[in-house]
């Protein structure tokens, strides 16, 4: 499945949600679309996160959001949530657990300024010496209006970061 599949269908579940005012339900949307969105790539996953859709309670494990591929125990999807982070490093304190795990989507849903944030997210991936060919990131942000814009970093050969790619959201 390519990243880019993945990244319309998150977008597509984002653009134009009203956002509450409580961080909470904020949250609780996004691990929602995460959710629908792990289920379309793959029926057999399993989402763990702080409140599961469907009523039942797991605690945060590992990261914010993770997607199980039932039969393999594998991640699939994984993600962190970072709407009320106040500072680039507060952010960059999240995003280091995406760089740490193997799945083959990361995600990172955020509402802080792009134009501040993706560098220094693609600095701190080009500051980690572990990446494998083919690592796959989606920078989401989106804002209280429901626009939503989303960057792609897919690691090349031995590893390396390349810029990120702005992919159209509608």
């Amino acid at each position: 499945m390519k990243i880019e599949d993945v990244n319309e269908q998150i977008v597509a579940r984002l653009r134009g949600v009203h956002w509450p005012e409580n961080k909470t339900d904020r949250t609780n949307r996004v691990f929602q679309v995460l959710d629908d969105v792990a289920v379309w790539m793959d029926p057999a996953t399993r989402a763990q996160h702080c409140r599961h859709p469907k009523g039942e309670k797991f605690g945060e494990w590992l990261l914010d959001f993770v997607a199980l591929d039932e039969p393999t125990q594998g991640m699939l999807l994984v993600a962190e949530s970072t709407l009320t982070e106040r500072t680039p490093e507060d952010v960059l304190d999240d995003f280091v657990k995406l760089i740490q795990v193997r799945a083959p989507v990361r995600v990172l849903v955020f509402m802080m300024d792009p134009v501040i944030l993706v560098p220094k997210l693609i600095a701190s991936l080009r500051a980690y010496t572990r990446h494998q060919e083919g690592d796959g990131y989606l920078l989401i942000r989106i804002d209280w209006s429901g626009a939503v814009e989303s960057h792609k970093v897919v690691t090349g050969p031995g590893g390396s970061v390349p810029d990120p790619v702005l992919l159209p959201t509608g």
